[in-house]
């Protein structure tokens, strides 16, 4: 099929990896990146338009998306579709588009991740993805006609083990790494790690906010994106997997790619995270700092318990099909039921 595919194209954004898994799947994809009309604006247009989610920057993405539709897609995908237009869902019908798909791994019901747009172009969509079990019977009462939940996922060409180089080693060795943006409740439970006799290393957007003077001289600045993110994951010995409060997670994206990049993982006690990784086998889990600690301590004196843990979370994520691949085949299969 052809697949009109929008939403943050850039590399190292699960977006684009989502794309380029439909082109494995034997799809063809015009693409349109959300992100160019946002560059092409100044700083200040940019906060103002984000915000109040209107302006010639959403306008000009919205025509974008319309001349796009000369190419005739079966399937307009709309990934984190912020300001996507009713008018321009209509348009696509017009222009007989089969399918419509909207798709989300965050939480739709932030403010950073809603807009009018998307709430009142959601009946229109034919299929809506969530990441997050207790979204779908609330997209369900904000209008979508059919929910799919749908399971966090790995890329198989840039989650996957690989051997650092002297260079890649220096940059990222450590005993204990996080990759995440920064929260109050994530600074609580790194502070306390970073007051151990480890090295300790922390990445992500927001780190700057921190007041602990030992978790401050862990991070290691900002975001880590693509094949610097993975060998990040390669060069830790203990990958931890904290979740978001503000998003209401239980599970998250990294809680499936660091065992998919071999590596072993120290996550946070869910049903969500048991389901998908045994405990002790092929992941470790933790609940408070107390344990957390303890954990670390434990693993870093067993390299071999943390070989065989971290081989095994690599094999359950082949077996468990979660890959993008697989996971966007299901997707697909569940549109086809709803034609």
């Amino acid at each position: 099929m052809r697949v009109l595919y929008t939403g943050p194209l850039a590399a190292g954004e699960t977006c684009e990896m989502r794309r380029q898994a439909l082109e494995r799947l034997g799809h063809e994809t015009v693409g349109v990146d959300s992100l160019a009309a946002v560059r092409r604006a100044g700083p200040v247009a940019r906060r103002v338009q984000g915000r109040l989610r209107l302006g010639p920057m959403v306008r000009a993405y919205n025509a974008a998306l319309e001349s796009a539709l000369a190419a005739r897609p079966d399937i307009l995908w709309v990934d984190k579709g912020l300001f996507v237009s009713p008018r321009l869902l209509a348009a696509a019908r017009r222009a007989g588009v089969r399918r419509l798909v909207h798709y989300s791994p965050d939480n739709y019901f932030l403010r950073q991740n809603a807009s009018r747009h998307l709430w009142r172009g959601l009946p229109a969509y034919d299929l809506v993805v969530t990441t997050k079990a207790p979204h779908v019977a609330r997209l369900r009462r904000a209008g979508a006609r059919r929910v799919l939940l749908s399971g966090n996922a790995f890329d198989p060409a840039l989650h996957r083990p690989r051997t650092l180089g002297a260079d890649d080693a220096a940059r990222f060795a450590c005993d204990v790494s996080f990759i995440g943006r920064w929260e109050p409740e994530r600074e609580r439970l790194l502070a306390r790690l970073a007051a151990l006799p480890i090295h300790l290393a922390v990445r992500g957007p927001g780190w700057e906010r921190v007041r602990t003077p030992a978790l401050a001289r862990a991070t290691c600045g900002g975001p880590v994106v693509g094949d610097d993110y993975a060998k990040a994951i390669a060069g830790a010995k203990i990958g931890l997997g904290l979740l978001s409060r503000l998003a209401g997670d239980a599970i998250t994206q990294r809680s499936i790619e660091l065992p998919a990049c071999g590596a072993f993982m120290l996550a946070e006690r869910t049903p969500e995270h048991l389901a998908h990784f045994e405990e002790g086998t092929e992941a470790a889990y933790f609940d408070g700092v107390r344990e957390l600690c303890a954990k670390v301590s434990h693993y870093l004196e067993r390299a071999d318990e943390r070989r065989r843990v971290a081989a095994a979370g690599r094999r359950r994520c082949l077996a468990s099909a979660y890959s993008y691949d697989a996971r966007l085949a299901e997707i697909l299969d569940h549109l086809r039921v709803a034609a």
